[in-house]
């Protein structure tokens, strides 16, 4: 489950948030365009619905189809309130792609778009490797193993791990000692009920 957990952070935001948080979750009526979008070999996230431009982009890509000429689609507020109408047909066009196909077409008309991949398909991506996305490291106690590198490349400064993750309570005196208090005088706390546990 964890590769699927690390490629959603990849994907979207929100659905890391919603999956840890779901109170934020509102009521099952749709308020907005879904972003992933099913094509002939996959999903890719695209977005070509908020701004105007990329709406008359989409359509192009469509080659103009006679339904999405329709004046109410012209703007952002106009194609969120006409949502049922338009998602069914951009799936059955999308439908037709590969997900190589809507990302090229999309880099062509500028609008945002990118291929939804597994963990697998990361792991093997070219672009992903030319840039040494991914690094080896060392554990302790699980050894070497390969994990998401640098999230950005920046000039002037090199993003590099210099240590492992802690192991569970390496740090705890450490990090008590700051704030004042021992371990010992933590588990009195707890003993005495001075702290709810």
């Amino acid at each position: 489950m964890s590769g699927v957990e690390a490629n959603t952070n990849h994907v979207r935001m929100n659905w890391n948030m919603f999956s840890y948080n779901p109170d934020l979750l509102g009521g099952r009526e749709k308020a907005a365009f879904g972003q992933v979008l099913e094509c002939k070999d996959g999903h890719v996230f695209f977005a070509p619905y908020g701004l105007d431009h990329w709406w008359m982009s989409l359509r192009r890509m469509m080659g103009d189809p006679e339904w999405a000429r329709d004046e109410v689609y012209l703007t952002g507020p106009g194609r969120t309130a006409h949502v049922d109408d338009i998602e069914p047909h951009v799936r059955a066009w999308a439908l037709n792609h590969t997900r190589d196909e809507l990302y090229w077409m999309s880099i062509e008309n500028k609008v945002p778009c990118f291929p939804v991949y597994s963990a697998s398909e990361m792991r093997a991506s070219p672009q992903l490797e030319a840039r040494g996305f991914f690094i080896e490291v060392e554990h302790p106690e699980v050894g070497g193993f390969v994990q998401p590198g640098a999230p950005v490349q920046q000039t002037g400064s090199r993003w590099a791990i210099d240590r492992p993750a802690p192991r569970l309570g390496e740090h705890t005196d450490e990090v008590l000692s700051e704030l004042g208090y021992s371990r010992d005088a933590i588990v009195a706390m707890f003993r005495d009920g001075a702290i709810q546990g």
